[in-house]
């Protein structure tokens, strides 16, 4: 036997050679053309590249700037000329190469991206050995007898694409890769979508150099006769249409727009009809620009203030952008410098307008108020678009569960099915073995009967010895009861028809496109933080036109006004602080309403001294009343008949209510009695809230220096009283879900206004406070009057707020787990916090420390003479003193905490335990 021989030497014996598969070239040579030459160059575009690409002024040599953020980014080119038709050739050679090196060459339509094979627009091959396309990689584009190494390529290597759109050739419409003049790559279908447009040649890299050779001579030549790029035929080529400008100005555009109303929309469209002319300076291409370099996504959420973390420093520093703007002005590129709150505010547009050199024009493009028709279509079409989507997404959802659950109602009824036929065969068996049992116990009395019929006749037989006839018993056949079949009834369900799709949205008032039909662009909060920034574009600034282009310059104010005030309204004012004046007058109702209360209080005890008085009274009377007629009846009189009367003469009147507005002193209308002495606790509690909310709406307009601010609005609610008041608002307490209910009790002092929902005071801020006094009584009448007619929704149901804080408290508050134990829920003290009561007097003058995890707690149960101690203590291993009795847990030595008694503790000795 021949062991470590492989199959080549095995063949090589039997004297054959193994046959290596070759690939059949079907290029042929190229036809003699007597077409004219075009005369146009071709080169590498300088002005069709990404701004950190460097070109030589032959327009062959590309490098790239490798600075900073720069290093980590691609680089694209793309050539001056491009193919029609025609089958052309041009190559490359990769002269200097770096760490993390990319290098692809390819071809893209005009207005393709420039990194090759990102888009539908572009395809390229790669130098890891692929064909890429819409981002996608194809390994295994190779030739027939082409190993997929021999794909690579790298520094050195001479690699040249071959465009065959020539009619009539077998290789039509495709493209095909060689290296070193040897083809490496079958060829490759060009994608439809790019075919009858002119292909231009794309370089993209990265840490590398490269030189490219579009002709007329070649470097490496190829099994066949071809065409270099720069001889082609004038009629097979087109040259590109983005170059510089003639007259060699350039400019600088800022969009300037209200966040999230249509300033990236408004950029996508102008973008669009005026392509290639501009560089988009902005966060959002930085991201994308990165994606394609393989760093993050494409399409983040809120590009502006996209948290960047990639992870080399000099990409997370955000840096990028302005690296982006540098190169721009280096390579005098036409810009357009994109940010929905930079390009608002007067400090960013200074920023960027003084990197600008001379030569420059600055254009602010003013987009405010309501958009022309043709930006309003256009929103128009793609909300429609996005609903309609939605729609269609609802309905596959719908069909997906209802093919769901008709799948569920058919395993069911299978599973019923068996279920019913295993039932059915075991019924069968119990039958069929009943029976044989039955069967089995009459052949037992059968045998048994014959037996006793033989005894008879021979007791007959030896009698009279005459024949005996024996009876047969006839068999006993059980009725085969026919099986009864449930039919089911299939109820089939009525098939829905299918759904049209209707849209009901009035678009008249549909501008821009909504949070409910894409994500902003700029998240609320950074708006809400760059508000006081916030300003219009001026001539001034340094702008060499401000055009505006929605509304004029007086609309354009007026939008902006409006917009400050409305998101100014609702967002708090941080830095407010309560003036003086406020809280003089929240001292003096403070005082005013604790002299009303105490003065109640003595009301209302002398108030019960007279009525017990009167009651006493009441019974003497009936009692003496008693007595005359018993002494009557004794003498054999009549009984007096005027001492009833007489009794309920006497008896006290209830006091009339007095005309609320037209008294003059509330502690006094008539015979000493307040206008408040039937308040109960719930009206004193209005009558603060009343007041409360008058000083909080006028103190806040004295107090707000802006004059944007229209007011406390009902978002702010909450902040506002808690600065003014120092204490949390509690609707609940009041026994209502929000503020809008409960400032329902108190409408006669504050309204909210419809158009801003902002809090209007309804009585001048000189009010006098007795005012509010009235007001309270004036409601508490008209809600006895209502209870009285049976309203039982005129009954407060006010709660402690106290309580409800505390319980608000305890629902934030996560429970606390020490020693598997959660002493919220138990409300038993926690022995790991420390035990109740100290151990004994210590020897050691020694302070007791915070104990570690590993040092002992104090524990329950003991007994000795000295109570106060610590909640923790050093232990002293040499000696046990017991001791314990009254002592009080707490958080530190000798403190009183939440729980306090008499525990009896064994303590361990040292320190103060």
């Amino acid at each position: 036997p021949v062991f470590n021989r492989g199959m080549a030497d095995t063949k090589a014996e039997a004297g054959q050679e193994p046959k290596k598969e070759v690939f059949v070239e079907t290029e042929t040579d190229e036809v003699p053309d007597k077409r004219a030459a075009t005369k146009l160059k071709a080169e590498i575009n300088d002005y069709d590249c990404t701004v950190d690409v460097m070109v030589s002024n032959e327009g062959t040599m590309i490098s790239g700037l490798s600075g900073d953020a720069l290093a980590f980014v691609l680089k694209g080119s793309r050539a001056t000329l491009g193919v029609k038709s025609g089958r052309y050739y041009f190559e490359a050679r990769l002269v200097e190469s770096f760490e993390k090196r990319v290098f692809r060459m390819g071809l893209g339509t005009q207005w393709s991206s420039l990194f090759a094979g990102d888009d539908d627009n572009s395809v390229a091959f790669t130098g890891d050995g692929g064909f890429m396309h819409k981002g996608a990689t194809d390994r295994n584009c190779q030739a027939v007898g082409v190993a997929s190494r021999e794909l690579k390529f790298g520094r050195g290597s001479v690699v040249g694409l071959l465009v065959n759109m020539q009619k009539g050739s077998p290789n039509e419409g495709t493209v095909s890769l060689f290296k070193n003049g040897a083809r490496v790559s079958a060829p490759q279908k060009i994608p439809e979508c790019m075919l009858g447009k002119p292909l231009f040649p794309i370089v993209t890299f990265r840490s590398a150099v490269c030189i490219v050779n579009f002709g007329p001579k070649i470097w490496e030549e190829l099994p066949f006769k071809v065409k270099m790029l720069s001889a082609a035929a004038g009629t097979d080529v087109a040259e590109t249409a983005k170059r510089r400008p003639k007259d060699g100005s350039y400019e600088v555009m800022l969009p300037v727009g209200i966040p999230n109303e249509g300033v990236y929309e408004w950029t996508d469209a102008y973008l669009a009809q005026n392509p290639g002319k501009y560089e988009e300076i902005s966060a959002r291409n930085c991201l994308r620009w990165l994606a394609a370099s393989g760093y993050g996504r494409s399409e983040p959420t809120h590009p502006e203030t996209f948290d960047w973390r990639f992870g080399p420093r000099e990409l997370d520093d955000r840096s990028l952008k302005k690296d982006l703007l540098r190169c721009a002005v280096l390579q005098k590129r036409n810009m357009l410098v994109l940010g929905a709150i930079a390009n608002l505010s007067a400090k960013e547009r200074a920023a960027v307008l003084t990197s600008l050199p001379a030569g420059f024009k600055k254009t602010a493009k003013v987009l405010m108020g309501e958009p022309d028709e043709a930006f309003k279509a256009e929103v128009k079409k793609q909300v429609q678009a996005v609903k309609r989507k939605e729609w269609e997404l609802a309905v596959e959802r719908k069909k997906a569960e209802k093919e769901r659950i008709r799948k569920v109602k058919e395993a069911r009824k299978i599973a019923e099915a068996k279920n019913a036929a295993l039932k059915k065969a075991q019924e069968e068996a119990a039958a069929a073995e009943r029976l044989a049992k039955s069967a089995e116990k009459e052949d037992k009395k059968e045998d048994a009967a014959e037996g006793e019929e033989k005894k008879d006749e021979e007791m007959k037989e030896e009698e009279d010895k005459t024949e005996t006839k024996t009876e047969e018993k006839p068999e006993v056949k059980e009725e085969e009861k026919p099986e009864e079949k449930k039919e089911e009834e299939e109820e089939e369900e009525p098939e829905e028809e299918e759904p049209e799709y209707k849209d009901d949205t009035d678009y008249s008032k549909v501008w821009f496109r909504t949070p409910t039909h894409k994500e902003p662009d700029v998240p609320d909060r950074e708006v809400k933080r760059n508000l006081s920034s916030f300003a219009l574009p001026e001539d001034s600034e340094g702008f060499n036109q401000v055009e505006y282009i929605w509304r004029d310059e007086a609309g354009a104010k007026a939008h902006l006004k409006q917009f400050l005030s409305n998101r100014k309204t609702v967002q708090p004012v941080a830095d407010l602080k309560p003036s003086q004046t406020f809280k003089d007058l929240l001292k003096v109702w403070t005082e005013n309403k604790s002299t009303w209360k105490r003065k109640h209080l003595q009301f209302q005890d002398q108030d019960r001294v007279k009525k017990a008085a009167a009651e006493r009274k009441k019974k003497e009377a009936a009692a003496a009343k008693a007595q005359a007629k018993k002494e009557a009846e004794e003498n054999g009189e009549d009984p007096p008949e005027d001492a009833e009367d007489a009794a309920e003469e006497e008896e006290e009147a209830e006091p009339e209510e007095v005309d609320i507005w037209t008294v003059e002193d509330i502690d006094d209308v008539g015979d000493g009695r307040p206008l408040y002495a039937n308040f109960t606790s719930e009206d004193w509690i209005l009558v603060n809230l009343r007041y409360e909310m008058h000083l909080m709406v006028h103190a806040f307009k004295r107090d707000c220096t802006d004059p944007d601010v229209k007011g406390i609005h009902l978002n702010t609610f909450d902040f506002y009283f808690r600065t003014y008041f120092g204490k949390t608002f509690t609707p609940p307490a009041f026994g209502c879900k929000g503020v809008p209910d409960v400032l329902q009790f108190v409408e006669d002092v504050v309204s909210i206004v419809e158009d801003t929902k902002c809090l209007h005071g309804n009585h001048p801020e000189d009010t006098p406070i007795a005012a509010f006094v009235k007001l309270t009584e004036e409601a508490r009448r008209e809600r006895c009057a209502r209870i009285e007619a049976g309203d039982e929704g005129a009954k407060l149901n006010f709660q402690d707020e106290s309580r409800i804080n505390a319980q608000r408290r305890r629902e934030r508050t996560p429970p606390r787990r020490d020693g598997g134990r959660d002493q919220r829920r138990s409300g038993k003290p926690d022995e790991r916090r420390g035990g109740k009561g100290g151990g004994g007097r210590s020897r050691s003058r020694r302070r007791s420390r915070s104990r570690r995890r590993d040092e002992p707690r104090g524990e329950k149960r003991g007994a000795g003479d000295d109570g106060r101690g610590s909640k923790y203590g050093r232990p002293d291993y040499g000696k046990w003193d017991k001791g314990g009795g009254k002592g009080d847990w707490g958080w530190d030595k000798g403190a009183k905490g939440l729980h306090k008694g008499a525990y009896e503790a064994k303590g361990y000795g040292g320190g103060d335990n």
